[in-house]
């Protein structure tokens, strides 16, 4: 089989070019910009070179993954037929970006075949009917002659109906008439919104799940006409909601009303064909204890068909959750290794795991018992980790398309919006590659890291060991767990020194020069680390609760650099005590090497101040104290000329 953009590209020329001018149409509005993502995507898929491309890089990923998608797709549909090209419908530019013109004798030559077509199929209808019209009438002949005994009045009037008859023009009365008497019967069903939300599952299972769109076309085309039959929305708004082509929603919510319709009225006629897992047939067919291995897994996948059809999922979705199921109840292995293996989440196959188990006892194995020794419970754990890891050596490391098409995979089996799904897809895939790490790509598109840490893990679970390295957000700085004193009345712990609690008695001690042995330690952090610092140590003395009020004082005075007095008349605050709470910060932190951290992550370190006023002899008072004598002094010099 074909493998990679190059060998589709000798392969299937023309489907390349459809499935590219499919996805510009998609992806872009204006016809400019649907030519030029065109000629990027056709250079792209037949070089294998993305790079010189004006198109954005997530676009062009998406746009290639889509095409690879679409690509795969067809090469399975035509893998039987020995690898045929898809032809052109006429409508898709050359590499240039030009159109083709219309051939004019082309379009005649179709119109000609398709009316020696019709005509000859009428030929066939009126030469059948004819036919049956003689036998018919054979028939009737045949009935005069064996019934002699008829009233004159029937005798003379059937030959003047039979005259008639012939005279009519033949009217078909194959499969035509009855089909249309079923239409007409299906159109006269009246249909609610409960009967469209009861068969509307069933019936797009049998007109949109069969076709060779990808899974997100399907659930977008879903949705649409969900939107459509229950929230009002009309055609073209359910279209330009979901980027939905309107000619195709058309074509399916006809078809889908119709299938609807129709299961309503066999419903309601009792014509449903009863499944082929009905619990009768089931229990009919369960096979005894002593049968084969092959008898006992046929009898689990009907019953497993039976329980997971009527879930909501989609049809690869309830393959998934079958496969899980059965890798639990059949295989054995636990329901976490089960979801890492498939991706599907625990919670959502334990109602099916423990439903089986209840039905099939005495076909599978019973579950293990737990065992309180590790040994025993992680040995089926070791095997399985062991063969994973063999199987990707064997396999080598997972290349970008594996792991967007498995992270597709995961982000189809939830529902999320479509603006969300993209920044969650791209966000998983730059963690997955190596790019980044989660933290950092979390963050580049305001993220939380609990919103994509269940899709991660399942990624990682599916993968394996094959991903490429990966990067870890840095570890936190470790701070060191502060020293806790045992509390003696009348003392506090500063720096690990047990000292008086009273801030006058400090001070005093300051002053006497006693406290020289207590050391100050630097700080460095952000202006609300050290308010909340100032705090602590505030708190530490018992203060009443105005503690914020005072530790606002004292970050104004140490920080701002604002003097005693300023920041005694700003919060309403005594200078002396002011003055001597910032004796005992001073005292516990390094003022020479303070640095502060602003919000854009540079680095200001804060000068120490040449003097400072502390306590009650505080520069405004001393100054105060010198005008007061200045001005004492010069009354008294006054008075004395006076005198003389």
């Amino acid at each position: 089989s074909p493998e990679g953009t190059c060998g589709w590209w000798i392969d299937f020329p023309n489907a390349i070019r459809r499935a590219a001018w499919e996805i510009a149409q998609i992806e872009c509005e204006l016809q400019e910009r649907q030519i030029q993502m065109f000629k990027q995507l056709m250079v792209v898929m037949r070089d294998g070179d993305s790079r010189g491309v004006n198109t954005p890089s997530f676009l062009m990923k998406e746009s290639l993954t889509r095409a690879r998608v679409l690509m795969d797709d067809y090469a399975q549909a035509t893998r039987q037929h020995g690898w045929i090209d898809m032809p052109l419908t006429g409508k898709e530019p050359y590499m240039d970006g030009t159109f083709p013109e219309p051939d004019e004798d082309l379009e005649e030559e179709q119109s000609e075949m398709k009316m020696e077509e019709d005509t000859v199929d009428n030929r066939e209808v009126k030469e059948e009917d004819t036919v049956v019209k003689k036998e018919i009438k054979e028939e009737v002949e045949d009935e005069e002659i064996l019934m002699p005994s008829v009233l004159p009045q029937q005798e003379q009037q059937r030959p003047e109906k039979i005259k008639e008859e012939e005279t009519n023009e033949v009217i078909p009365i194959k499969d035509y008439g009855r089909m249309k008497k079923q239409e007409e019967e299906e159109e006269s069903v009246e249909m609610s919104t409960r009967d469209y939300a009861q068969y509307l599952d069933a019936a797009s299972a049998e007109t949109i799940n069969g076709t060779n769109f990808t899974l997100a076309e399907k659930c977008s085309i879903k949705v649409a006409i969900q939107d459509m039959l229950f929230k009002g929305l009309t055609t073209r708004e359910a279209g330009d909601k979901y980027c939905v082509a309107t000619q195709r929603l058309i074509a399916f919510s006809f078809r889908t009303k119709q299938v609807c319709r129709r299961m309503k009225r066999q419903e309601q006629s009792g014509v449903v064909a009863q499944p082929s897992t009905s619990r009768e047939e089931l229990c009919s067919s369960r096979p005894f204890p002593s049968a084969s291995n092959e008898e006992k897994l046929e009898y689990v996948n009907k019953y497993l068909d039976s329980i997971v059809g009527g879930c909501t999922l989609n049809p690869k979705g309830r393959e998934l959750l079958k496969s899980a199921v059965r890798l639990v109840v059949w295989d054995g292995i636990s329901m976490a290794a089960s979801s890492s293996r498939t991706g599907v989440p625990s919670s959502t196959m334990f109602p099916y795991v423990s439903k089986s188990r209840k039905h099939l006892v005495g076909i599978v194995k019973p579950p293990p018992p737990t065992y309180k020794d590790n040994d025993r419970t992680n040995k089926l754990a070791i095997r399985y980790n062991e063969a994973m890891k063999k199987r990707s050596e064997r396999r080598g490391e997972a290349t970008v398309d594996e792991i967007t098409y498995i992270v597709n995979e995961v982000l189809d089996m939830s529902r999320i919006e479509k603006s969300r799904r993209e920044m969650i897809y791209m966000t998983l895939v730059e963690i997955l590659t190596g790019a980044f790490s989660p933290g950092e790509a979390c963050k580049k598109r305001n993220l939380s890291l609990s919103s994509v840490a269940s899709y991660l893990a399942r990624v990682r679970g599916r993968i394996g060991d094959r991903l490429p390295k990966q990067l870890e957000d840095p570890k936190p700085p470790v701070k060191e767990p502060e020293e806790k004193y045992p509390y003696e009345k009348g003392t506090v712990v500063l720096n690990g020194h047990r000292l008086p609690n009273s801030v006058i008695e400090i001070c005093k001690m300051i002053d006497n020069g006693s406290l020289s042995h207590v050391q100050a330690r630097p700080f460095e952090g952000t202006r609300a680390e050290f308010k909340a610092k100032l705090q602590r140590i505030v708190t530490r003395f018992r203060y009443p609760p105005c503690h914020r009020l005072l530790a606002d004082a004292l970050l104004r005075m140490l920080v701002d650099q604002i003097t005693t007095y300023e920041a005694a008349n700003e919060f309403d605050l005594p200078p002396s005590k002011l003055g001597g709470w910032s004796k005992v910060v001073r005292m516990m932190i390094d003022m020479n090497s303070l640095t502060m951290v602003e919000e854009d992550g540079t680095k200001r370190i804060i000068p120490p101040r040449e003097k400072y006023e502390l306590g009650r002899y505080c520069f405004w008072r001393r100054k105060f104290k010198k005008e007061k004598d200045d001005k004492d002094e010069d009354e008294e010099d006054d008075d004395e000329e006076e005198e003389e």
